[in-house]
């Protein structure tokens, strides 16, 4: 069997965003420490460990399915410590968070 990936269009943006907020506080962070401040140090080392629990919590959905014979691999993302691999045995189903817009 084939490797077939199929890709959530948000995925480039939503890998985007997640360097961006990672590169602006690790160079907050390295300004912080060239410049010797150790309350700036401190508060952009909390900076960091929140953007990291930020883009590990349940907020972000996986971005990226890839089913081989291994299994049902899920991505959610360049940041994330919890992608992971199922089986292909295991059930599932899609679910939309779209119910409480409301058409005529």
């Amino acid at each position: 069997m084939d490797a077939e990936i199929f890709i959530i269009k948000s995925l480039f943006v939503q890998n985007t965003i997640m360097l961006i907020f990672l590169g602006v506080v690790l160079s907050l962070l390295i300004h912080a420490i060239i410049k010797k401040r150790p309350k700036h140090t401190a508060v952009f080392t909390i900076w960091l460990a929140l953007v990291l629990w930020f883009f590990n919590s349940t907020i972000f959905g996986f971005s990226a399915v890839s089913v081989h014979q291994d299994g049902i691999r899920l991505s959610y993302g360049i940041l994330s410590l919890r992608n992971d691999l199922l089986p292909l045995a295991s059930e599932w189903e899609v679910q939309t968070t779209n119910d409480s817009i409301l058409l005529p």
